[in-house]
């Protein structure tokens, strides 16, 4: 016991000497876009504004049904052209309509001509998601006066009966438009917050990977060490598995830390905290100290190491599943996926079992004890 406290000590002071203060940038980077971007101004609704011609019953009609969309996605308000064009010139609305003047005898015309005009600016991207929505409600306003038009032609009704369908439906509540959002895999979300949600995967994922990438960083370090003088001294006294996992545990205790406080951070600016996600960072961080233990004592490990670790962000970033699902769009991605350890802290997080990771952690760490026995390898 005496050995291992001392060789973590002497992890710890070889953490003060290296870099280990960039550790306090997971939990910062965290805390600096809670705070540049805060989830409750982002969550907030859409905005557009719709300018109606007076004394037309229409024009009304149509925006009873645009008042009918999801106020938790996209909230359309009455205003006059100038109160349009200035909001939507500031930002504060995405996007606004200003109805034909002419809109009332226009809109139950088979070949109406133009009925409205579009305002946005040219940073608005959502815009063309409000415009789809302005064209459901035109054409549920419009859809009985065509269907007559269509019957009278066809002679598939009298003048009677198509007057009364149209009032009928006319009169009838308009159709409720709603967004219904789902993840990749096909899971459904009710009401859900895109910003809020989108905000906590980026977080889980920079700490999947930051937390892999200094294992790596670990591996490759530790590698480096076992050629040095002193190490070969210290582990005469303290036997090299003991070295290596107290150098491991100090360094890998800090960023299991570091990834804690940033979990943290991000459950207090965007939800989700729970104690299965602290449970799974602290499963993840021992699997990943074992696959360093075992890395670390691999053949010419602190070269091939020191290689790949520019490329080991990017490719997480792109084949784990943190924003989206790359083997949903390109199966053969879904392999590698899998076997990239950021994407077995993301399932554990997300409700999966988390029974592969102490098991991974086992298997590392008998791995790393085999290979110790082993004659120690020229990096």
């Amino acid at each position: 016991m005496n050995t291992l406290l001392g060789c973590f000590s002497l992890g710890l002071a070889r953490l003060s000497r290296r870099a280990g203060l960039l550790l306090v940038l997971l939990p910062l980077v965290v805390l600096t876009g809670g705070l540049l971007f805060p989830a409750d101004r982002s969550d907030q609704p859409l905005e557009a504004g719709v300018c109606l011609p007076e004394h037309s019953p229409g024009a009304q009609a149509l925006f009873r049904a645009l008042s009918e969309t999801d106020p938790a996605f996209v909230v359309f308000h009455e205003a006059s052209e100038e109160t349009i064009r200035s909001e939507v010139a500031t930002g504060r609305w995405e996007c606004g309509f200003i109805l034909h003047e002419d809109f009332e005898t226009r809109y139950p015309a088979q070949y109406p001509g133009k009925l409205a005009t579009m305002v946005r600016s040219r940073g608005g991207t959502l815009s063309p998601l409000l415009g789809e929505a302005f064209s459901a409600a035109l054409y549920h306003a419009r859809a009985p006066y065509l269907a007559a038009d269509y019957a009278a032609k066809n002679g598939l009704a009298s003048d009677e009966s198509l007057d009364a369908l149209t009032e009928q439906v006319t009169a009838g509540p308009a159709h409720r438009m709603a967004l219904t959002v789902q993840t990749v895999d096909g899971t459904a979300q009710s009401a859900p917050s895109l910003a809020r949600s989108t905000a906590r995967a980026f977080c889980r994922g920079l700490i999947a990977v930051a937390l892999f990438l200094y294992a790596l960083l670990l591996a490759a370090d530790l590698s480096a060490c076992m050629s040095e003088g002193w190490f070969t001294r210290t582990a005469a006294l303290t036997g090299r598995l003991p070295l290596l996992c107290g150098l491991a545990a100090a360094q890998m205790g800090a960023a299991m830390a570091s990834a804690l406080i940033a979990f943290g951070l991000g459950a207090w600016f965007f939800g989700g905290a729970d104690a299965t996600g602290f449970a799974a960072i602290v499963l993840y961080a021992l699997m990943l100290t074992g696959l360093a233990l075992t890395l670390a004592q691999l053949p010419a490990a602190h070269g091939w190491l020191t290689a790949l670790l520019p490329f080991v962000p990017a490719v997480c970033l792109v084949l784990c599943p943190i924003l989206f699902d790359a083997g949903q769009f390109f199966p053969p991605a879904a392999p590698v996926s899998a076997m990239l350890p950021p994407t077995w802290l993301l399932h554990a997080m997300d409700g999966h079992s988390m029974i592969f990771l102490p098991a991974a952690a086992a298997f590392f760490t008998l791995a790393a004890a085999v290979l110790s026995r082993q004659k120690l390898p020229l990096n």
